[in-house]
């Protein structure tokens, strides 16, 4: 009897084994299948943002406890709606921004046109017999909004206060093209001819040229820094013409390009393509064709958009090579040059008309049958935000590349140090620069801010400084110059430490002792109340370029690609072993478990136990390895290196889940204490 109770305990402890074996592989499963999920995520955002953003609430693809960081990010980055409005009753048959993209304007089928506050919808002002199809223009200052009226004129209409709307050019029927200057000095529009009717705004004077039978166009422009208007027929031929004196300066047939360059239903014009101008048309019920102009300008280049299966409605230029054309159901964003993949953004429940693009190229608006406008965002939210604003070129003073960084454990302050020798101080919760001065002639090798936000140390690299320099916070805050904001002579220090070519530097847990990490393979021990060393030893025969510390234990990496635990009590070395076949540049110790994270010159990032097993390496930059941090809920490692980009891995499996393109990075980290 008591021979089979023990085999049945250990066979019940053999299954609990078992069990206990396949709920961590199936977990490990789990993790792989979300950050695979993630990274063909990222892909579909940009061409289709609504179905990823559902995609990534359901709960059989990201369960919600996997959810990490990476998840977080990509679902800010699929906000692509942003919001609906609810402009008529009837389709929107012309819309357009103002005013920095707060407000928006749209006509209905009934000619009512309204102007709407964005986001809330809440209307401003209201215009009724304009043209349905009527081009609309805002002043430069969005004071006013002009709009063809469906009888003759376009009317002037106040945006801000309740004044009754002007009729300019009363006795004058216009056909709907309108476009004005960007001085807000001059508008031109097509009369029921197609000539060129131009309204000068400042003294009220008004002029009709009449155009050649065979030059009469179809949309007009300014083009050229406001030195030509510009139009394109309905048979192809592309002129400008000058207003003072008003003669034609240019004649250009299209079919020169292609042959089947007519007939042509629209025309819209982009001043600013990154390497040149451009010029796109829509021919047919399916197709738009693009331009590229060369400084000449003379067309070179011809490319082709088509909408499959859906008649084009309408077409606009997004800043800075992109065009936005609206099928029947679908939008499509694409990238002139290729150098994206189309967006597409489905509307299920409307048909869509019309669209604008707002002025800072962020977002766009469709108008349809419904009524309704749709305000989208034409790019996913880069998940990254520029903190440091550059120094402007003509200022006497250059950052420089910056090199690294300290977020304090309050998450309020991050510090920037260039390899020039300055710093930046940077308040998270404005994303403003607070101070910035110049603490050496040489480059900020490591920075650590205090516990309490009080002090900042400063280490730096030759032997000619004074190896570590400690400010007061307070002080740098306090030292503003007044005249630009920002400081720029160095507050005086409240302490120096003599210690040579400091490499990298990290606090202790309890904040009363700062470890250094020194060019000549030494670590030191300063204590932060008295800052005075009160030891050092001989960690590694070459640089130590990373540390952490956590309780007890210091973790270095070192220039010869080994890593040594230490006992910081005894100084006694614990384990060690060889992580990389180049330098050590960053390592971190894993918030709740026994691991810690190497990165290095050899392009890889790797995950080791305490007792120097590999658990994982990750291959995926392709130069050096910079930085690397870990979120604090331990889920999310993120990495930095000099092939451009930014890698977010899963901590525990190392299976990569985003790819973020920015720039070289020397330093990352998180900046809140929620997962990220």
């Amino acid at each position: 009897m008591v021979t089979l109770d023990l085999e049945l305990v250990e066979k019940n402890a053999s299954l609990n084994a078992q069990k206990g074996v396949l709920t961590r592989t199936l977990a490990i499963q789990h993790r792989t299948s979300v950050s695979a999920s993630l990274l063909a995520m990222q892909q579909a955002l940009w061409q289709s943002p609504i179905q990823s953003a559902g995609h990534l609430n359901r709960d059989d693809i990201f369960p919600p406890r996997l959810r990490g960081f990476a998840w977080q990010l990509l679902k800010q980055q699929s906000d692509a709606e942003l919001v609906t409005l609810k402009a008529h009753d009837q389709s929107v048959r012309s819309v357009q921004f103002g005013r920095n993209d707060s407000v928006i304007a749209a006509i209905s089928a009934a000619g009512l046109l309204r102007v709407l506050a964005v986001p809330s919808g809440s209307l401003l002002r209201e215009c009724s017999q304009c043209q349905p199809n009527s081009g609309i223009c805002f002043s430069p200052d969005g004071s006013f909004v002009f709009a063809a009226l469906q009888g003759a004129g376009i009317a002037a209409i106040p945006v801000d206060d309740m004044d009754a709307e002007r009729t300019l050019a009363p006795e004058i029927y216009c056909n709907g093209e309108l476009a004005l200057d960007d001085d807000g000095r001059t508008l031109v529009a097509l009369t029921k001819q197609r000539d060129l009717l131009v309204i000068d705004l400042e003294n009220g004077g008004t002029v009709v040229h009449e155009i050649e039978p065979d030059m009469k166009p179809i949309g007009i422009w300014f083009q050229d820094n406001d030195q030509h208007i510009g139009g394109v027929t309905r048979n192809g031929l592309w002129t400008t013409w000058t207003l003072d004196p008003f003669r034609q300066t240019l004649r250009f047939r299209l079919q020169n390009l292609r042959s089947d360059f007519s007939p042509l239903a629209d025309a819209v014009f982009a001043p600013a393509l990154t390497d040149g101008q451009g010029l796109a048309v829509r021919r047919g019920n399916n197709i738009a064709l693009f331009v590229r102009l060369n400084p000449q300008p003379v067309p070179s280049s011809v490319n082709s958009i088509t909408m499959l299966r859906e008649e084009i409605e309408s077409l606009v230029f997004a800043p800075p090579d992109s065009v936005l054309v609206v099928g029947h159901r679908h939008t499509c964003l694409r990238n002139l040059y290729g150098a994206e993949h189309d967006r597409i953004f489905h509307e299920p429940d409307t048909a869509t008309i019309s669209c604008a693009v707002a002025e800072t190229g962020e977002r766009f608006a469709v108008g349809c049958h419904d009524g309704s406008i749709r305000i989208r965002r034409i790019k996913p939210r880069s998940g990254v935000q520029q903190l440091l604003k550059p120094i402007d070129n003509n200022s006497e003073h250059e950052l420089g590349a910056p090199i690294r960084s300290a977020v304090s454990l309050k998450r309020r302050l991050i510090v920037v140090g260039f390899r020039t020798g300055w710093v930046a101080m940077v308040d998270t919760t404005s994303a403003e620069t607070v101070s910035r001065f110049r603490v050496a002639k040489t480059g900020i090798t490591s920075l650590v801010l205090g516990s309490d936000e009080s002090w900042l140390v400063c280490g730096t690299g030759k032997n000619n400084d004074a190896g570590l320099i400690v400010y007061s916070t307070q002080q740098i805050a306090d030292t503003r110059s007044p005249d630009v904001g920002l400081t720029r002579a160095a507050p005086e220090p409240v302490a120096s430490v003599s210690l040579a070519s400091v490499r990298r530097l990290r606090l202790s847990d309890d904040g009363r002792h700062l470890f250094a990490g020194l060019l000549s393979g030494e670590i030191a021990v300063v204590d932060t109340e008295t800052w005075t060393v009160n030891g050092r030893w001989q960690g590694h025969e070459h640089g130590i370029y990373a540390l952490d510390a956590r309780g007890a234990l210091l973790v270095s990496g070192g220039s010869d690609g080994w890593v040594r635990c230490w006992n910081t009590d005894t100084r006694k070395l614990v384990c060690e072993w060889e992580a990389h076949s180049l330098r050590i540049s960053d390592l971190k110790l894993h918030p709740n478990a026994p691991r810690v994270y190497t990165a290095s010159f050899d392009e890889t990032t790797a995950i080791w136990s305490l007792d120097g097993r590999l658990l994982s390496r990750l291959n995926g930059h392709s130069a050096a390895v910079r930085s690397l941090d870990i979120s604090a809920d331990g889920e999310t490692l993120a990495t930095g290196g000099d092939d451009y980009t930014l890698r977010l891995w899963d901590a525990v499996t190392g299976d990569a889940q985003l790819i973020l393109r920015q720039l070289p990075t020397s330093f990352a980290t998180f900046s809140s204490t929620q997962g990220g």
